[in-house]
């Protein structure tokens, strides 16, 4: 019958129909087909041995339809072939057979019955030498193949002495059944034979009972987990709040089994006893997720080789560490922010580089960005006090520029600036601005408020040099500098305004064609503004047909820094 498919029968309503089963209009004797082996022996008169018959069967598979019996399939014979089984000659005494072994060949449902004839005759010189026997155990389910032979000896045309038993068991106990006892079969007694060319040999022919048991041919009665296991890798992630989900991967294991289904009972170390193997060979590479705000110690699980046990891995998250804001002295500055490090949203077990530095009100970072070495300790960065923090020009383009404008100008100290008639006594204000314009214009630094008499130098009291060798350090380049064009010295000059110098910088190459864009209109608006500081003499020459020349040059004045002011924001804009 086909296990397999009586599984399904209940789903399918179908039925196998056999020798073993027969109905839905097949009787047996329709469904069995068997094959004759007859072995004849002939010499010996009345000592001749009884004629040795023996018959294989095949049985008719059917697949029927249990509602309609109709035939659904037609499995024909099985199985396809069998082996007849083999058949040692009898010993007589004086006698000498022609044939040792006869039979055992493979037939089909289509062979005809087999015929043997083994012909004794008498030993007209025996001898009284030692003469051997031999006794083989075979299988006949697997074409008679040999399982053990044992060798006896004994003098000539007397009884040999051996008793099979013992083996018998022992294969019996392997799951083997014993067919045909070729040897002592109802006591018979065998003999030596008399002739030196001429050893008896005695056929014990066994059937298995064994099967191979596996995932494709289970026995409801064996455990599966006996020959198909799972082993597991579990990554486990702690460490942080809410970590991700464990990552489980798993691997299928297999192996073949030996069982006797007579006795129903797993033969260790039985005929076809394979050893375990997996579908695959290693798990699966794991990437470590991302957690904002912890680091993990790694970043990949690398493919691991399979074993037949579970594997257990914990990744562990760690806290990012801080950004420190403290002052020239080292001490902590007191109200600061300490953002924690963002962590690398392509690497868990690091944080992003060039982090900036908060802003901290009365104080300027000596640094834009860091990298933290470590992405689990904290870094301190040097913050300088700036006096007057307030004359600092901060353009933030998210706003209106207008707004912008008027924030940036500082009106303090105007009104000490009664006398505008005398150079001498003027006091006037100059700021250079360090913006960032891939940042929207934000300030980078800034000289803070520089004041001093009205015509002397501007770059006596303050040098760029060194903040720019730092930012270019840091990756920076200069796309525009009010204060260093043309290599000029700059001044004081008598104004009701603030003099603002911008310097922009940029970390875009140069070849960008976006910053490349961006700088030729700069370039427009900067000839703009050169052009209105150009009408100054030209208006001062025609004062006399205006009423204050004193007014005409505030205006001027005004109207340039305006331009520097739309300049600047224009120029964060086209970011």
């Amino acid at each position: 019958m086909d296990d397999k498919f009586n599984q399904n029968e209940n789903i399918d309503e179908h039925v196998v129909v056999d020798a073993n089963h027969p109905g839905y209009g097949f009787t047996e004797e329709k469904l069995l087909k068997t094959v004759t082996q007859a072995v004849h022996y002939v010499g010996a008169a009345s000592r001749n041995p009884q004629d040795n018959v023996t018959r294989v069967s095949f049985s008719h598979v059917y697949v029927v339809n249990k509602k309609s019996g109709k035939v659904i399939e037609d499995r024909g014979f099985q199985p396809k072939e069998k082996s007849m089984q083999l058949i040692g000659t009898p010993t007589l005494p004086g006698y000498i057979p022609d044939r040792v072994v006869v039979g055992g060949e493979k037939v089909t449902p289509n062979d005809l019955n087999k015929q043997y004839i083994v012909t004794f005759k008498l030993n007209m010189k025996p001898t009284n030498t030692m003469q051997k026997a031999k006794i083989r155990y075979v299988d006949l389910t697997t074409n008679n193949q040999l399982l053990t032979e044992d060798t006896v000896s004994g003098l000539a045309n007397t009884p040999i002495n051996y008793d099979p038993q013992f083996k018998i068991k022992h294969f019996e106990e392997q799951g083997y059944k014993l067919v045909a006892n070729g040897f002592n079969h109802n006591g018979d007694v065998q003999f030596f034979g008399s002739e030196n060319n001429y050893c008896p040999i005695f056929i014990i022919t066994f059937i298995s009972t064994v099967a191979a048991v596996n995932i494709n041919n289970p026995v409801d009665w064996v455990d599966p987990s006996l020959y198909h296991r799972k082993s597991k890798l579990i990554i486990n992630f702690e460490g942080c709040p809410n970590p991700p989900k464990a990552v489980i991967q798993t691997i299928n294991w297999f192996r073949t089994i030996t069982v006797n289904n007579i006795v129903k009972k797993v033969i260790p170390n039985g005929v076809y006893d394979k050893t375990w193997h997996a579908d695959r060979e290693r798990y699966q590479e794991v990437k470590v997720p991302v957690v904002q705000g912890y680091h993990a110690d790694l970043d990949f699980i690398n493919p691991k080789s399979v074993t037949l046990d579970d594997q257990t891995i914990t990744v562990q998250y760690h806290p990012n560490g801080h950004l420190i804001p403290v002052d020239e002295a080292g001490a902590a500055i007191q109200g600061a922010p300490t953002p924690q490090f963002e962590s690398d949203s392509n690497d868990a077990s690091k944080v992003k580089n060039d982090q900036n530095v908060p802003k901290v009100s009365g104080y300027q970072a000596t640094l834009a960005t860091v990298t933290p070495a470590n992405p689990g300790q904290d870094l301190t960065v040097v913050y300088e006090k700036i006096n007057n923090n307030d004359d600092t020009l901060y353009i933030n383009l998210n706003h209106d520029h207008e707004s912008d404008s008027q924030a940036a100008i500082d009106h303090e100290n105007v009104d000490q600036q009664t006398d505008l008639t005398d150079n001498s006594k003027i006091v006037q204000t100059a700021i250079i601005n360090f913006i960032d314009i891939d940042d929207h214009g934000h300030s980078i630094t800034s000289s803070g408020k520089l004041s001093v008499r009205v015509g002397d130098s501007i770059n006596d009291l303050y040098s760029t040099e060194i903040p720019l060798k730092v930012l270019k350090e840091q990756g920076y380049r200069v796309v525009f500098d009010d204060f260093n064009e043309n290599s000029e010295r700059q001044y004081f000059k008598e104004s009701v305004l603030p003099q603002i110098f911008t310097i922009g910088l940029s970390r875009k190459s140069s070849d960008n064609q976006e910053s490349s864009d961006l700088d030729e209109e700069y370039e427009k608006l900067r000839q703009t503004r050169e052009q209105f500081k150009q009408i100054k003499p030209t208006i001062m020459d025609s004062s006399d047909k205006l009423n204050s020349s004193q007014t005409v040059n505030k205006l001027i004045d005004i109207i340039t820094g305006l331009l520097t002011l739309i300049f600047m924001l224009s120029k964060g804009n086209k970011k």
